[in-house]
């Protein structure tokens, strides 16, 4: 997903084991998007998540946990 806001993602969680499929993971990631000249607003910064989200849905299968 070619998003220019995108300044640096971190995975902060990774785990496997009870409670997920085998060869499933579960993954903490930190996205921060960030505008050079503006501040982005929340449905701005929201629309780029839900991007990205969608582009590692339709790459690797991902799921958001609710």
């Amino acid at each position: 997903a070619a998003i220019p806001e995108l300044v640096s993602f971190d995975i902060f969680d990774l785990y496997r084991g009870k409670g997920l499929s085998d060869g499933m993971y579960a993954i903490g990631l930190t996205f921060t998007f960030q505008s050079p000249d503006r501040t982005l607003s929340d449905e701005e910064a929201n629309s780029r998540r839900d991007r990205l989200l969608a582009a590692l849905s339709e790459r690797f299968g991902a799921k958001l946990r609710g």
